[in-house]
């Protein structure tokens, strides 16, 4: 005969700690690109053309810092950038996307920054990126799942680039970053 087994009890079994993160949904294309991105014959990168989309090109890519501590944002955003010939390097809080961009051993176009990150904030890390003069001209994208428009105005004025909502269009960013080289002299 088969044994009951007790479906509850009174212990507690684990405790949720907050803050806790909301679970950012992904369109099916966005899903599909992760979990089944279309063969590459040819490591392809994106160049900016101001008559249209971007075309691709064998010229160096984009460099990306991303700091964000859920790995599987990390995960997607890093999969649906790199289809798209970017090189991403990821690290999973403010303090570490710091570090690395003050250690003078790594040079980024752009930095996308999650706003909600134990450690360092991206609100925190961004307004000690902004003190460092080196960093001044560097691109950095406020990244978040929600926004209000005085969320929005806050990034700014820290010193953000721009605002970058969960699920992402990753052309869009692509494009937004290349313009924004190519306005400063700094064009790939």
């Amino acid at each position: 005969a088969p044994q009951s087994h007790v479906l509850f009890s009174s212990q507690v079994i684990s405790v949720l700690q907050r803050p806790t993160y909301p679970v950012v949904k992904y369109t099916d294309a966005q899903y599909q690109t992760v979990n089944n991105p279309a063969p590459q014959p040819e490591r392809l990168t994106l160049a900016y053309n101001s008559t249209g989309p971007p075309e691709r090109t064998g010229a160096t890519p984009l460099r990306l810092l991303l700091a964000e501590d859920n790995a599987l944002n990390a995960k997607v955003f890093k999969k649906l950038l790199e289809n798209r010939g970017v090189a991403v390097t990821c690290v999973y809080n403010g303090a570490d996307a710091l570090a690395l961009l003050t250690s003078g051993n790594a040079h980024f176009d752009a930095v996308l920054m999650d706003l909600q990150m134990p450690v360092m904030d991206g609100l925190e890390a961004t307004r000690l990126i902004r003190r460092h003069e080196e960093l001044q001209g560097l691109l950095v994208y406020a990244v978040s799942g929600h926004v209000s428009s005085s969320m929005r105005n806050e990034c700014l004025n820290i010193g953000f680039t721009n605002f970058i909502t969960k699920p992402f269009d990753p052309d869009m960013l692509i494009d937004d970053i290349h313009a924004r080289l190519k306005e400063s002299g700094r064009s790939h």
